[in-house]
C-alpha cells in the first residue's frame, strides 16, 4: 500500500507541474506554416495536447486533397499522400454539426485532430479549430471547477443506523469473550449494567425527564447489585430480605458457593 500511495503522489505532482506550465508558458509558433491555427490550438490546449497537435501539423505537409461531393451542407474530400495515390482517406465537413470527421478515426480514439483533418482545415481556410473538436479533457481550463458545491450534510437517521451497527458488533465480541469463564461473565455483566445505568441517566438529563409535570425534581433510585438478578436496594427497603435467603439456598443446592447476601445498608 505504501508503494501505491507513493505512485499516486508522484502522479499528482506530475499533473500539477503540467498544469502549471500549461497556464504560464505559451507555445512557439513562429516558424509554422499554419501559424494562426497553431496559435489558437496553443491558447486552448494543454501543453502536452498541443505537442501532439503540433506533430500532426508537421505530418500534414505531405498530404493533398480534393473535393468530391457537396450535398446537404456536408462536403466530402479525398485525402491522399504525396506519391501514394492508392491510399485514400475520406474526410467529411459537417456545417450543421460544426465538426470534421475522418475515416482514420484518430480523433475518436485520442481526442486530437488527425493530419487529414488538419489538411482539410487548411483547405477550408480555417483559423480556429471547431469547438466540437476540442475536448474538455485537453483544455487548459479543464482543472478549474467553478461550479457551486453544495455543503456536505450528514443524515441523522443514517448516523444512528451506523452507530447501532457498530455497537452490535462490539456487543457480539463482548458476548463471545464473556462466555469463556464465570469470572468473565460476571465482570462483563456488571460492567454493562453500570454502563447502561450511566447512559439512562445521560438520556434523562438531556431530555429533561427527571422532572415531573409540576417541575419538581424527581430522584431516580439507583439499582444496587446484590449478586442476585432482579434484587435491588429498593426491593430490600420494601421488606423483601427473605428473597435473598431463598435464592441463596437454591444456589447452594446447585453448587454455587458465592456469597449472595447484599451488603447494602438498610
Amino acid at each position: 500500500m505504501r508503494s501505491v500511495d507513493k505512485a499516486k503522489l508522484s502522479m499528482q505532482i506530475l499533473e500539477l507541474e503540467a498544469d502549471f506550465y500549461s497556464r504560464n508558458r505559451r507555445p512557439v509558433t513562429r516558424f509554422s506554416h499554419l501559424r494562426e491555427l497553431e496559435e489558437y490550438a496553443g491558447s486552448v490546449y494543454t501543453e502536452r495536447a498541443f505537442a501532439r497537435f503540433k506533430k500532426e501539423v508537421e505530418r500534414e505537409k505531405g498530404l493533398s486533397s480534393r473535393l468530391v461531393q457537396s450535398l446537404n451542407r456536408v462536403r466530402t474530400y479525398f485525402v491522399m499522400r504525396y506519391r501514394r495515390p492508392e491510399r485514400v482517406l475520406r474526410v467529411e465537413v459537417h456545417d450543421d454539426e460544426s465538426t470534421i470527421k475522418c475515416s482514420c478515426r484518430k480523433f475518436e480514439k485520442e481526442g486530437i485532430p488527425c493530419r487529414h483533418t488538419i489538411n482539410i482545415m487548411k483547405v477550408e481556410d480555417m483559423e480556429i479549430i471547431p469547438d466540437a473538436m476540442v475536448l474538455r479533457r485537453w483544455r487548459i481550463d479543464c482543472g478549474k471547477n467553478n461550479a457551486t458545491v453544495k455543503p456536505f450534510t450528514i443524515d441523522v437517521e443514517d448516523t444512528k443506523i451506523f452507530w447501532q451497527a457498530s455497537l452490535r458488533v462490539l456487543c457480539n465480541k463482548i458476548c463471545e469473550d464473556a462466555n469463556e469463564s464465570d469470572l468473565a461473565f460476571e465482570e462483563a455483566k456488571e460492567s454493562l449494567e453500570k454502563l447502561h445505568e450511566s447512559l439512562l441517566m445521560m438520556k434523562m438529563a438531556s431530555n429533561g425527564d427527571s422532572r415531573n409535570r409540576d417541575g419538581a425534581q424527581v430522584s431516580v433510585p439507583r439499582p444496587v447489585n446484590c449478586g442476585v438478578h432482579g434484587v435491588t436496594g429498593q426491593d430490600l427497603r420494601k421488606g423483601l430480605p427473605q428473597r435473598v435467603d431463598i435464592v441463596e439456598e437454591l444456589a447452594t443446592q446447585v453448587g454455587h458457593v458465592k456469597n449472595l447476601r447484599c451488603h447494602h445498608p438498610m
